[in-house]
């Protein structure tokens, strides 16, 4: 919420300092224009030598920083580096592909997918995901205590060991 103050306070400050630049541009020129109808004609071509020079030196400058990046780009280190870079990209790429095929799969968010295929396990999570991420149970156990079917889905050589989900919503509410 401070960034979002910050970049608008930024906004705005720069907004005044165009304005009052603009202004006084205009004042300048408005002046100018004065001593041009009482004096002689007005001869600013000092401030279009500054201008071109200015000018020049920025365009340098331009093509250095483009040279030197082309330079870089085309050495050896510049080229692994983009290689890499485009390998991190390709793996990224297939891990967001891989993640949203298991969240299409399971009607699930794209936290939820992420965190099975991390093979996080938590309160909350449903029965399917746990199947996807464990496959078919070893054992699975049914009980009634009065309030509904109730089910403990065990998987062995597994931390967590078993799973208890109601029959109702197939939602995990403990494991152990």
């Amino acid at each position: 919420m401070n960034l979002i103050w910050y970049v608008l306070a930024s906004i705005v400050v720069v907004a005044l300092f165009v304005r009052y630049f603009n202004e006084r541009s205009d004042f300048e020129n408005a002046s100018r224009r004065a001593e041009n109808e009482r004096d002689a004609p007005y001869d600013d071509s000092a401030s279009v030598r500054h201008r071109a020079i200015a000018d020049s030196i920025f365009k340098a400058d331009v093509a250095a920083a483009k040279a030197k990046q082309d330079s870089i780009d085309n050495s050896p280190y510049g080229k692994a580096e983009r290689k890499r870079r485009l390998e991190e990209n390709k793996k990224y790429e297939a891990r967001m592909a891989k993640i949203q095929k298991v969240a299409d799969k399971l009607d699930c968010s794209i936290s939820d997918a992420e965190r099975l295929l991390d093979h996080e396990v938590w309160i909350g999570m449903t029965y399917e995901m746990v199947l996807y991420m464990r496959g078919q149970p070893d054992a699975v156990n049914l009980a009634n205590y009065g309030n509904g079917d109730q089910y403990q889905a065990c998987w062995e050589g597994h931390t967590p060991f078993c799973f208890y989900f109601r029959a109702s919503d197939h939602i995990v509410y403990a494991y152990n």
